[in-house]
């Protein structure tokens, strides 16, 4: 067997070729194991090329694969490759013969450009791969001895092959053979390389995190529960690429504190915003944006003009996943949002005016993850697939978020203005920010670490959306010196007031509130629903593009909007009774959507909280099917409520004394004590999400009880209860 490269292209130009390394001479004749490559699609298989037959076979295979060459074109290629082999076979054999060297040397063909280029590359220790979707990559030594990462067929690799030929031949490498070089190096990619994923900017390998700092050494931070250190990146697990327009982060600073970030952030300070509520939605967002896994909320800063809107996106881009074009306008179809979402971490659009529907759904999508699909250039049944989950960034004067499913994706963060004495110019700013960025960049590791420390640990008494994320902001705080719940409280109440901003965008929304002020329940189907509606908002609202025409279009409505509704105490459910289908309303006493009762470390492990003795979502569902009734105590002292020992009581238990072999389930569920003289709760039921607390009276004691589960939930449980 002989190894020499051969390459053949099968059209004019070189879009497709043929190529072997691997040939020999046998009984049968001469034999090749012949690879056809487009740049994207290839076929490889060992034939006998002397047989017609075999070659016949081969380029409808071949065609196949790669339709923009015919059967035919191969199956001439293929005779034409099999007489050079035989020539260079030939060739080899007589210089055995004569014992010649110099004659052996004459009579092999001339190497082509193409595979000098190949040669090169390989002797440098280029090393070709694919990544999972099968698009090849190769790592090579970059000019300090660090290992790049690069597709295969973009500029870098291109110059890269230049350099190795300039360097060695002194002159430039045509054009074409650059290209049939790559075409070489994307066969051994796709057929023999291995298959590694390929990241960009953040990835994780058996609970490390790696950051890539984009800087010419190719460095990258590793980041473990036990600290952060900045290595090579060829001692990475996991490979990098870089997009244009990536630019480097600073090498991080130990030592600093997270409030260095404050004085450059419209966040307001301890005196203008005792709650610190944006201060801590900001960083929170940030810190989140460190989690390789997702999901992730999209940030929407809100604010008049001179509010420094474009001025904070740009300074939270800049700690994670700087770029030269840090902000853009809005996206013109999801394939751009898509493709900007793949060759950066983070998608920020500023200036925004409204969101399109489109631009909503695209946006939910990369929020919590999602994949998207387009038609392949050149090609009638290929697609290119996307399939991202990343941060995305917003900013813009007013609401441009209206659709409920991206609205529940949201941290909405009001920006004030900023005083004209209180301004600064750019200059002086950005100079001063890139003094104090290393610092900040090494805070918010230190929380990073922190997070991966605690993330195991920490329980949420009820999980919010974006369950993960809140989780993971919550594990890191504690970096920050913030109480536990510091987070997960401002969040919860960001969320809350997105439910307004949702019923308020809608007329529908709009309408339902105000059909059920003066109004306990409601039922009737979506027609009669829609008519009644409709008289109430006149014909303004019913005239609008927004308003509902059908029942079922109504009926779409009111299930996006059933979250939002239920928060401002407006249950909606769906009944049938034959074929026929009702909506039923149910108005409750109101309340807010929280989210309480944070528990870390040693804190689960002690049983401080309820949330240390959590119990599974299965175990809540049967414990409802064996109509068992669940309990919370509630203090009588609000004020003291987080200091008291938790007391689980249960109906069952004569007097309503304590049980101590009774666990309450994490989170609680449909009943809580109720003190004497207490007010209703704020907090949701726990197993259907309503606020509507009514007050009963049992052999066991007083309790809340919410009014629409045991609705929902029939009879049967309300006599099992009461």
């Amino acid at each position: 067997m002989t190894r020499l490269v051969i390459e053949e292209p099968v059209i004019d130009g070189g879009a497709v070729v043929l190529t072997t390394s691997h040939f020999g001479r046998n009984q049968n004749g001469i034999w090749a194991t012949v690879g056809a490559w487009n740049g994207h699609h290839g076929h490889r298989a060992r034939i006998n090329l002397d047989n017609p037959d075999a070659r016949k076979q081969y380029g409808e295979v071949a065609h196949a694969e790669i339709p923009e060459a015919s059967a035919e074109q191969f199956a001439r290629v293929l005779r034409d490759m099999a007489a050079k082999i035989e020539q260079h076979i030939n060739g080899e054999s007589d210089a055995g013969d004569a014992g010649d060297a110099d004659s052996a040397e004459e009579s092999a063909p001339a190497e082509t450009q193409a595979a000098i280029l190949v040669r090169l590359a390989t002797d440098a220790g280029w090393s070709p791969f694919h990544d999972p979707d099968g698009m090849p990559y190769v790592t090579l030594p970059g000019a300090q001895g660090e290992a790049q990462t690069h597709k295969l067929n973009n500029k870098e690799v291109r110059l890269a092959l230049m350099r190795l030929y300039h360097t060695t031949k002194g002159q430039v490498p045509r054009t074409q053979a650059i290209q049939d070089a790559l075409g070489i190096l994307q066969g051994r990619a796709i057929f023999d390389g291995p298959a590694c994923a390929v990241y960009v900017r953040l990835a994780s390998h058996e609970d490390t995190i790696y950051l890539d700092l984009c800087d010419e050494a190719w460095q990258v931070i590793k980041v473990t529960a036990d600290g952060w250190s900045v290595i090579r990146g060829d001692a990475a697990p996991v490979k990098f690429r870089r997009a244009r327009g990536m630019l480097p982060l600073p090498l991080p600073r130990r030592g600093a504190c997270i409030d260095d970030l404050r004085p450059f952030l419209n966040a307001g300070t301890a005196d203008t915003a005792p709650d610190d509520t944006r201060w801590r939605l900001l960083v929170g967002w940030l810190i989140g944006t460190f989690n390789p896994h997702g999901p992730y909320p999209a940030l929407d800063i809100q604010g008049e003009q001179g509010s420094a809107k474009t001025t904070t996106a740009r300074i939270l881009r800049s700690l994670i996943d700087p770029h030269s074009v840090p902000l853009r306008s809005e996206p013109r179809e999801v394939r751009d949002l898509m493709i900007a979402a793949s060759n950066s971490w983070i998608v920020a659009f500023d200036n925004l005016s409204d969101i399109r529907e489109w631009l909503s759904d695209s946006l939910c999508r990369v929020s919590t993850g999602g994949g998207f699909g387009v038609r392949e250039h050149y090609a009638n049944d290929e697609e290119t697939l996307f399939d991202v989950t990343r941060p995305a960034l917003l900013t813009g004067i007013g609401q441009v978020a209206t659709k409920p499913d991206l609205l529940d994706r949201l941290i909405i963060v009001e920006q004030p203005s900023i005083p004209e004495d209180q301004r600064t110019d750019e200059r002086s700013f950005w100079a001063h920010f890139e003094e104090k960025r290393a610092g900040i960049l090494g805070a918010l590791l230190d929380a990073v670490v922190m997070a991966q420390r605690n993330k195991d640990s920490v329980h949420l008494a009820r999980k919010p959306r974006m369950a993960d994320f809140a989780l993971w902001v919550t594990a890191a705080e504690s970096a920050f010196g913030w109480q536990p719940s510091t987070f997960v409280d401002a969040y919860s109440a960001n969320r809350s007031s997105a439910n307004d901003m949702a019923l308020d965008a809608s007329p529908v929304g709009v309408a339902v509130c105000a059909f059920m002020d003066g109004r306990d329940e409601w039922t009737g189907t979506a027609t009669d629903l829609l008519k009644e509606l409709t008289e109430k908002v006149g014909e303004a609202t019913s005239k609008g593009r927004d308003w509902p025409k059908k029942g079922h279009v109504l009926t779409n409505d009111l299930k996006m909007l059933a979250p939002s509704l239920r928060a401002a105490s407006v249950a909606v459910s769906w009944e049938r009774s034959g074929k026929r289908r009702s909506i039923h309303l149910l108005r409750g006493k109101g309340g807010e959507n929280g989210v309480t009762g944070v528990t870390t470390g040693e804190q689960a492990s002690h049983g401080a909280s309820p949330a240390s003795h959590g119990a599974s979502p299965s175990d809540h569902e049967a414990s409802f099917v064996g109509r068992e009734r669940h309990l919370f105590h509630a203090s009588s002292d609000a004020g003291d409520a987080g200091d008291a020992p938790e007391q689980h009581f249960s109906p069952d238990d004569d007097e309503g004394d304590l049980v101590d072999d009774w666990i309450a389930p994490d989170p609680p569920l449909a009943w809580m004590h109720r003190a004497l003289g207490a007010a209703p709760p704020t907090a949701p039921c726990q197993q259907c999400g309503a606020v509507m607390w009514e007050a009963v009276t049992t052999e066991s004691g007083s309790w809340w009880r919410c009014m629409y589960l045991i609705k929902n939930l029939g009879a049967g449980y309300t006599e099992a209860t009461e």
